[in-house]
């Protein structure tokens, strides 16, 4: 996501986000009849983009992503359909929070995806209206964030997991959901924490494989947090500390449908090393249920590799 940016609303790009929000609410908002729809892309239509702070996310100069904050509510958050599930709405959130200090948000109860995204950044529900802004019959959750949701503006640090601390089971879990395994690599190698203020935000594994070779045995990134940037800076981490082992080698390994890890890693200078066939298959006994990855069977391990 590092060639997206944020801007200030330009009426030069009024048109696009229009759109956007057009195609964003075509593909989320499915409860909404026909007739309605047509009533709020006209209301949308008439918005006057100055009259509060709106922001448009823009990628090779195209707009893919809209926000609008009044009164320190959210009164629109809206991702291009084509970019929907990539982390983008992750990124206007938090800018959201932290640069805009957004506090409140009104959610159509009905948009079931939409409740829990805020929920993970820490909004509640704290009242419910039966119609919505319009008067019409879209029950609307009232929802504001919690108080002790200050995780997204902490100052990240990344350091060693000390044996006295509680392993972060959840986190490494989230990225290899076979505690057998995770227990085994786990007590062999060295664990690494990003945390921001007092919560663990991410985690890594590393484990020595021979004298020059070392592994990222498990990469793990809280939700909310997932595309901002802080696995990259976890790899950076492990890069750093291979050197420092002396290893001349790292690898990591994800299943062949998880597109985005797979994306990421390329990114990060590995390439194709190995692919280790039916390796779920053969590891049932360590899993309590079959494994899929963007709604696609796990079966193989792709394993990559950089020089350092």
């Amino acid at each position: 996501m590092e060639d997206a940016k944020i801007i200030a609303y330009d009426d030069k790009y009024r048109e696009q986000v229009v759109s956007v929000w057009e195609r964003s609410a075509r593909a989320t908002h499915h409860f909404v009849s026909f007739e309605d729809f047509i009533y709020y892309k006209q209301a949308v239509s008439k918005i006057d983009f100055f009259s509060f702070s709106v922001y448009c996310l823009l990628k090779k100069d195209k707009v893919i992503g809209i926000l609008g904050v009044a009164d320190l509510s959210i009164e629109m958050l809206f991702i291009d359909a084509d970019f929907i599930g990539q982390g983008f709405g992750k990124k206007l959130m938090l800018f959201a929070l932290t640069e805009l200090q957004a506090n409140k948000v009104d959610v159509n109860e009905q948009n079931i995806k939409a409740v829990k995204f805020y929920s993970k950044f820490g909004f509640v529900a704290y009242d419910r209206t039966e119609k919505d802004s319009e008067g019409k019959d879209y029950p609307i959750l009232k929802m504001k964030l919690q108080e002790n949701s200050n995780i997204f503006s902490s100052e990240l640090t990344i350091r060693s997991l000390n044996k006295s601390e509680v392993i972060p089971y959840k986190l490494l879990l989230d990225a290899d959901p076979s505690k057998k395994l995770v227990d085994s690599y786990i007590s062999n190698g060295e664990t690494y924490v990003a945390t921001q203020g007092c919560e663990t935000v991410a985690v890594c594994v590393l484990l020595k494989i021979n004298e020059e070779t070392i592994e990222i045995k498990n990469l793990a990134v809280a939700e909310p947090l997932q595309g901002m940037g802080i696995g990259k800076k976890m790899i950076v981490n492990a890069f750093g500390i291979a050197k420092l082992q002396g290893c001349k080698t790292i690898l990591i390994s994800t299943s062949t449908p998880n597109i985005g890890s797979l994306y990421l890693y390329q990114k990060m200078g590995f390439e194709y090393d190995y692919i280790v066939k039916h390796y779920f298959d053969n590891n049932l006994n360590n899993y309590d249920e079959v494994l899929f990855d963007n709604g696609i069977k796990c079966n193989h391990l792709i394993v990559l590799s950089k020089k350092l």
